[in-house]
């Protein structure tokens, strides 16, 4: 089971929302499942939110990944990514539509490198938005420039565009209202 968790303006988005709080009490209770965390600390009230306050919170809980938004972790990168491996899980690095490409290959070339980059093809927030094909062109200069990294995408991924994304050299697709919505349907 793989669980991906979203920080925005200090609440928690997943599947079921849970407030920064709760969060420790309500993932322990998930055992050892796989768990990844992408952490987005860009605050719709101006407040900025730390990445590493959560670190040590997420590895208790049993967290395998924590990702964070270079957007507004440029300055700290280096020890947010260390504290995230000393904590024993996989640090990776997410990339909003806006942000050139070119951002992200210091972490990944760095000697204590990311281990995945987040391609968002959408802008973060809220599922639903429709896919940004234009986020290809990110995925293919990635891999080029790094046949073996792991490449995510998240966004408007569904039935139609995921041959795209792979296709472009994704090797992991984030695909929640597709199948949530497929899900719905299905039921009725």
């Amino acid at each position: 089971m793989i669980v991906i968790l979203v920080l925005i303006s200090g609440s928690i988005y997943a599947i079921l929302c849970f407030c920064g709080l709760n969060l420790y009490l309500k993932i322990s209770t998930c055992g050892r499942a796989l768990v990844d965390f992408a952490v987005l600390t860009l605050s719709k009230y101006g407040n900025q939110i730390h990445c590493l306050d959560y670190v040590e919170a997420l590895a208790k809980a049993g967290a395998s990944g924590f990702t964070f938004h270079i957007e507004v972790s440029k300055d700290n990168w280096r020890e947010l990514i260390q504290s995230i491996k000393t904590k024993g899980m996989r640090p990776g690095v997410s990339l909003k539509p806006g942000t050139p490409i070119e951002e992200v290959y210091a972490l990944v070339e760095d000697e204590n490198p990311v281990e995945m980059v987040l391609i968002m093809t959408v802008e973060p927030g809220f599922g639903g938005q429709k896919f940004m094909p234009e986020m290809m062109d990110k995925v293919r200069a990635l891999r080029k420039k790094y046949p073996s990294l792991d490449i995510e995408v998240d966004g408007g991924l569904g039935p139609s565009t995921i041959e795209m994304a792979a296709s472009a050299g994704a090797n992991c697709i984030v695909a929640g209202s597709s199948i949530f919505e497929l899900q719905s349907r299905l039921k009725l």
